[in-house]
């Protein structure tokens, strides 16, 4: 075991699906939680599966690397998460897919977490109200430490409106505290303005990449 602090991770999990037909398990707070438990630690995964044969799967996997499932929910109403992966000249191209199953975490089916718990979230998981929800009763439920993995994710046909306002997330984190984007120390009052334009780059460069082929 790396650490005797108990270690929660909320978000994603999916499967990238190619059209070769490789399926390949993922998801970055899936992927941390179980090289965490790889390591000797013993993580608390906090998401949502579908009733289908990817939950099925992904409840499978967990059980047989001795991950707890505790905190997997399963939701009768809508589909495992799944990234759609297309080769354009041997480059891939994703479509995340909306409405997935982690994107409707409940807050009154996940576990009560101990006091001085490191929670870990990104920003994917975040997309909808109903999983922001639920981060937000877990946030106010004891009192943790907390690391944010932004995610600005390669994806081509999302559409802006789903994609979750990084830059509120942030700030829900960083009152009083400095903030440095790409090595820069950026003022509270400029770094909403900021990150978005960090998305917008990324964005455009993909646009920009997609367009050239």
């Amino acid at each position: 075991m790396i650490s005797n602090q108990q270690i929660a991770l909320f978000g994603e999990v999916l499967f990238d699906l190619f059209p070769t037909g490789e399926k390949i398990l993922g998801g970055a707070p899936f992927n941390v939680a179980w090289n965490l438990q790889a390591l000797g630690d013993a993580p608390l995964f906090i998401s949502r599966v579908g009733k289908d044969s990817y939950g099925t799967d992904i409840l499978q996997a967990m059980r047989t690397w001795g991950m707890s499932t505790e905190g997997v929910q399963c939701d009768p109403d809508h589909a495992t998460g799944q990234v759609q992966v297309e080769l354009v000249d041997n480059e891939p191209r994703y479509h995340i897919v909306a409405d997935s199953a982690y994107d409707f975490i409940d807050g009154g089916q996940v576990p009560v977490l101990g006091n001085g718990v490191l929670l870990y979230h990104g920003t994917l998981g975040l997309r909808h109200s109903a999983s922001r929800s639920a981060l937000e009763q877990l946030r106010h439920s004891t009192s943790m430490s907390i690391f944010l993995d932004v995610n600005l994710p390669a994806e081509t046909q999302q559409p802006k409106q789903a994609t979750p306002d990084i830059s509120q997330i942030v700030l829900n984190y960083t009152a009083d505290k400095k903030i440095s984007i790409n090595n820069q120390d950026v003022p509270l009052g400029q770094l909403g303005e900021r990150l978005r334009a960090v998305f917008e780059e990324r964005r455009a460069e993909l646009e920009k990449a997609a367009a050239d082929q």
